[in-house]
């Protein structure tokens, strides 16, 4: 009888030990998550700054495009001589364009002034 409580008590003593180790291998597992979860959340937040600069940047284009849209359509593009675009320098000679030569013709201006 005594032998048999002695195995016993050994094989109930290997399954506490196992248990502990469990436990302990959850612990660390636990540990894990949480800096990964703590990570991740700052990941967000970052993300979520990130979202609310774009959105507020793109209010703000919205906005002016809406404001030169409005501003636009005054009375100093109704004057003589003012020009259509507004991003566009007035021309000499109504009608006509002035364009910038290409790099690759200057070769060309240069042979032609001698």
């Amino acid at each position: 009888v005594g032998m048999s409580s002695l195995e016993e008590l050994k094989r109930q003593r290997e399954t506490m030990d196992r248990i502990g180790e469990e436990a302990d291998r959850i612990d660390s597992a636990i540990d894990v998550a949480e800096k990964l979860i703590k990570n991740f959340g700052k990941r967000m937040a970052g993300d979520r700054f990130i979202q609310c600069i774009t959105v507020f940047n793109v209010l703000l284009l919205v906005g002016v495009i809406i404001y030169a849209s409005v501003t636009g359509k005054s009375s100093k593009a109704a004057e003589p001589g003012a020009p259509q675009n507004p991003f566009e320098p007035p021309t000499a000679v109504p009608g006509e364009r002035r364009n910038l030569r290409s790099v690759f013709q200057l070769p060309e201006l240069l042979d032609d002034s001698r």
